[in-house]
């Protein structure tokens, strides 16, 4: 009688890779296995990919894949033990698909969600608008998986007249939408999905934009004299408005009805160099940007520094490259065309799960600022000191009002008469003036195009990313010549004094008043004895670095004062009769202002010449007596006394 035969089962071993689509939204850790006793090992290979080791017998027919929010997948393991490896790309139960960045103001479009599955199509998707000035006729069609909406005219966002070339478009002004989706079926739970709507991508006004970004063209008609070799877009319109959309790398002229020209360069912020910081350029400003905090926000984020709620979704549009929804070569598009995703869990090493090229495009580097690829020609300098390169970031209320506070203060408007873009009057009233006084060249940066409005006192005068002292919250530090025994180095509000404290010659000087500072003994010419009142502009005028407008509130006194300090009238209209008395007298010459008078602190010139100065430093603060009350009596006293002589 044979023996009996023994058959050895054989253990089949697979590597099953499962890739999520780009931008599903589905942690890998959501994603479920039946059986699951067959999952040996699991291993995440990048944020949307999950290799899977599976050991099976014959006896094992069937393996599940399934999970919240995708679709579930069967695999025949008879088929698959005939291989060592195999890649499954995970249906998501509802596609999307990507933001829209830039579907035009005043203008129809619709969101198409396609189902994954039959069982999707079971459901009904509703839709609500969570953000943004309403869309206009908004209406779901086909249960929900078609919604159609209109968006509102640019005249909501931005007012006429529009600046020359290129028009900025801050992160307020471009039109920006959420709309919350939520399906629900009787198969799989209740899913929610937000997608982001805008009319127009955000452009800081410099001409060096990415490709396929539109940005829209201000005064008056444009055309094309030279264009990249292969280019087929161009010039085009939205309604009355010119738009300009480049879909190749290289440089365009553009020019406007009278002639003037716009050089602008197209760059894909992958393809772009960046290594600023080589050798022979600029090293010292790389590194100084590298390591603050708004270049690292994302890194500090991902690495589970800024705590478990943080949503680095929330901040990828300001603290990663480029326009999510824009063919720009800027992070969230290299993702997409990647196949991945951000970490859908933060802690240490999930920064470097991303690949090396998002790496590089993770944080706000140089290009964020100054655009992709090449700085502006000399002509077109002038627009990287406008404030809106930082209103692309710091323009979206409610959490960031700093340029809607800026824009409603005098600082916007300093250079709002031609005079005041000229000579002497432009180192405290234009943006370039004031940095070329520092020692900080911008070739061409005060020639603004025929026809531009005034810019302001913008962010670039009192912020910088880079530079050879920045303090808190990139503040410029300034040297203060004489004033270091009385404001500290560390001191905030040390950029302020460059413009309103009068050194050598009267200006604006409320700085003066402030810290009881330059008042001359008319008698002998010796300087005072300073007389400080408080710590300095920013306790007032900032409001704990909140307030842009710099306009100094009643409610900031409290904490100081039992009484808030009391404007005395009285004590403008002495001076302003002081005034006159010296030019009456012939002391005061060629002008009735205060503020533009060429008067100089000479101790060498007699009494009524150095009461000149002394009132020029109290008619320059129009608040000299809240500042400091009691200098301000004491310097208008002893000019009085000395005209009654």
């Amino acid at each position: 009688m044979p023996e009996p035969s023994h058959q050895h089962e054989v253990v089949k071993s697979l590597s099953l890779t499962l890739q999520l689509p780009t931008d599903s939204r589905v942690p890998l850790a959501d994603l479920r296995f039946e059986p699951q006793a067959l999952v040996t090992e699991k291993r995440k290979l990048s944020p949307t990919t999950l290799q899977v080791q599976l050991e099976f017998g014959p006896e094992h027919k069937r393996f599940v894949v399934s999970g919240r929010g995708v679709c579930p997948q069967t695999l025949d393991l008879t088929e698959l033990a005939l291989k060592q490896n195999h890649l499954l790309k995970v249906t998501p139960w509802l596609d999307y698909g990507q933001d829209r960045a830039q579907v035009g103001y005043d203008s129809a479009f619709e969101l198409r969600v396609e189902p994954g599955c039959l069982e999707a199509t079971s459901g009904t998707i509703t839709w609500k608008q969570v953000e943004g000035r309403p869309l206009l006729g908004a209406r779901e069609d086909l249960k929900g998986f078609l919604f159609r909406a209109k968006t509102p005219p640019m005249s909501e966002f931005k007012s006429d007249p529009l600046p020359w070339g290129i028009v900025p478009i801050s992160a307020a002004e471009r039109g920006k939408v959420v709309l919350e989706a939520t399906w629900r079926g009787a198969s799989g739970p209740t899913l929610q999905r937000r997608v982001v709507v805008a009319a127009a991508a955000r452009a800081n006004g410099i001409p060096a934009i990415g490709v396929g970004q539109t940005v829209f063209l201000g005064k008056g008609e444009w055309r094309v004299n030279e264009a990249p070799e292969g280019a087929t877009l161009g010039l085009g319109k939205q309604g009355e408005q010119q738009t300009f959309t480049s879909d190749v790398l290289g440089r365009w002229e553009l020019a406007d009805a009278k002639g003037q020209v716009l050089s602008v360069s197209a760059r894909r912020y992958d393809r772009t160099r960046l290594d600023c910081g080589r050798a022979t350029c600029h090293t010292a400003d790389l590194a100084e940007a590298e390591s603050s905090h708004m270049t690292r926000t994302l890194y500090r984020g991902l690495e589970g520094e800024l705590g478990k709620d943080f949503d680095p979704r929330c901040g990828i549009e300001c603290h990663a490259i480029g326009e999510p929804g824009v063919p720009d070569g800027g992070f969230m598009h290299v993702a997409w065309e990647m196949g991945t995703d951000l970490p859908q869990e933060f802690g240490p090493g999930s920064y470097a799960e991303m690949p090396r090229i998002l790496r590089n495009l993770s944080g706000v580097g140089c290009t964020l600022c100054h655009g992709p690829g090449a700085v502006p020609l000399l002509p077109d300098r002038w627009s990287i000191l406008r404030s809106e390169v930082c209103a692309v970031c710091h323009d979206e209320p409610p959490r960031y009002t700093t340029v809607a506070e800026w824009k409603s203060g005098a600082m916007a408007h300093s250079d709002a008469k031609p005079e005041q873009r000229e000579g002497d009057c432009a180192t405290c009233h234009t943006a370039a003036g004031y940095l070329e006084a520092l020692g900080i060249a911008f070739d061409g940066a005060r020639k603004t195009p025929e026809g531009e409005g005034p810019t302001g006192i913008s962010c670039a005068v009192c912020h910088t990313a880079h530079g050879d002292d920045i303090g808190l919250a990139l503040v410029r530090r300034v040297p203060l010549k004489a004033l270091d025994s009385l404001v500290p180095k560390t001191a905030s509000w040390g950029v302020c004094l460059s413009c309103h404290l009068s050194e050598d010659r009267s200006q604006s000087s409320a700085s003066n008043v402030v810290l009881g500072y330059g008042a001359l003994d008319l008698e002998t010419g010796a300087q005072w004895p300073a007389q400080p009142t408080h710590e300095g502009c920013t306790t007032c005028h900032m409001q704990n670095r909140s307030n842009h407008s710099f306009v100094a509130q009643a409610t900031v006194c409290a904490p100081c004062h039992a009484e808030p300090p009391t404007p005395d009238p009285q004590l403008r209209v002495r001076a302003l009769a002081a005034w006159d008395t010296l030019v009456k007298r012939g002391v005061i010459k060629d002008s009735n202002s205060p503020h533009r008078y060429a008067t100089s602190k000479n101790s060498e010139g007699g009494a009524l010449h150095r009461a000149t100065w002394n009132l020029s430093i109290l008619l320059s603060d129009n608040a000299a007596a809240v500042h400091n009350g009691a200098f301000a009596r004491r310097v208008l006293d002893a000019v009085e006394a000395a005209l009654a002589r």
